[in-house]
């Protein structure tokens, strides 16, 4: 873990950095959205005479790609595999004449398109890369696929309701709960995914926040962690620091294993949250102990490097963010600082022949399961 130990750690000793509140989130949302190259390759370039350009390796913020799914050769493979057993359960569900069955087939495919089928996209919004288009392209159609799914199983579980006043309870109560959940995840995905698509953004933003905020005290620690996470991203693009910090967990606070992935993600967004309100000194701090807690939250070698890449780029985007605020000719030393961290960062932390930062898979947590599917799931899928 020593090769992603860098000066970055003793950043706090710089006294001459002045801070210049910037406008929150909104913007790196719109930065986002607006182009496949970040502007923290342009600021990494531009470093000071000590750093040693020559010895920087050929890589940039749209070179990183998501950890490999173990069993697929590559991303491409894996979503085909995905949108292919999803396809297959729609085609079940429409061609089963049990109710049940059918409510059942129709969820399963809702979540897992949620959880597998829009997951880089989510994850790499939550990290701020460029986006991929090639898949990104395809969201709002997943989406729309993921509310047709939760219609018919509502309007399912309606039919069942009426047609057997005195059927299961509990099943019924349990699948209207699971579309509820389903819901509230994919209103915020759309929100937050096809952000520069909506006019009133805010608004929308609001709104699918009030739906996912009773979920974050479900007594399932997996709901509870995302509904957390997806939250606090909806409101951290506000003008107010309060929404989002006041549901988030500490960025030291011990986590869960169970809670994961959601949980060290939230931990992340807390400080990016911080840094677009201009807290860039205690955004890099809190970072930087993050990355301490790492070895102690990842069992797996493999995990912990993506995981630690993936706090390198919370890092850049930080030292991104600090730089742009820092306009006065006064303060060009200290552009001059955050351009040697950023080269730092790229030198130091991606040079190993893999580029790949830990994911957010699932994006959402897996509620449904269906007791009577015709083929076996695929393998990667939990």
């Amino acid at each position: 873990m020593m090769e992603f130990r860098t000066s970055l750690s003793r950043f706090l000793l710089i006294t001459s950095l002045q801070i210049t509140i910037i406008s929150p989130a909104t913007l790196a949302w719109a930065s986002y959205h607006s182009s496949e190259e970040p502007a923290v390759n342009q600021e990494a370039q531009k470093t000071p005479d000590d750093v040693d350009t020559d010895a920087l390796p050929p890589i940039n913020l749209s070179d990183i790609d998501l950890a490999p799914i173990e069993g697929f050769t590559d991303e491409a493979a894996y979503q085909e595999s995905q949108t292919n057993y999803t396809e297959e359960l729609v085609e079940q569900a429409r061609q089963s004449s049990d109710l049940t069955k059918q409510a059942e087939l129709w969820l399963v495919a809702a979540n897992l398109t949620l959880a597998h089928n829009l997951e880089p996209a989510c994850t790499r919004v939550l990290l701020r890369l460029p986006a991929k288009r090639h898949i990104d392209k395809s969201a709002s159609q997943m989406l729309d696929a993921v509310d047709e799914y939760l219609g018919h199983t509502s309007e399912i579980v309606s039919q069942i309701k009426d047609a057997q006043p005195a059927g299961d309870a509990a099943w019924l109560a349990q699948t209207t709960m699971k579309v509820r959940v389903l819901k509230a995840f994919s209103d915020a995905m759309r929100a937050i995914i096809l952000f520069d698509q909506i006019e009133d953004v805010t608004r929308t933003m609001r709104s699918a926040a009030s739906e996912l905020a009773v979920w974050m005290e479900d007594d399932d620690e997996q709901i509870a962690a995302a509904a957390v996470l997806w939250y606090a991203v909806l409101r951290g693009h506000e003008f107010r620091l309060a929404p989002a910090m006041l549901v988030l967990p500490l960025a030291t606070e011990e986590l869960s294993r169970r809670a994961l992935p959601f949980a060290f993600f939230s931990r992340m967004q807390r400080c990016l949250i911080m840094a677009d309100h201009g807290r860039y000194a205690t955004s890099l701090a809190l970072l930087t102990k993050i990355e301490d807690r790492c070895e102690g939250w990842f069992t797996s070698d493999i995990d912990r490097a993506d995981a630690l890449r993936a706090v390198s780029v919370a890092e850049t985007e930080v030292l991104r963010l600090w730089r742009d605020s820092l306009i006065e000719p006064s303060q060009n030393q200290s552009r001059l600082w955050c351009d040697q961290k950023l080269a730092e960062i790229l030198k130091d932390r991606f040079q190993a022949p893999s580029h790949t930062v830990l994911r957010l898979r699932p994006a959402v947590p897996l509620v449904a399961s269906a007791t009577q599917l015709q083929h076996r799931q695929p393998e990667e899928t939990p």
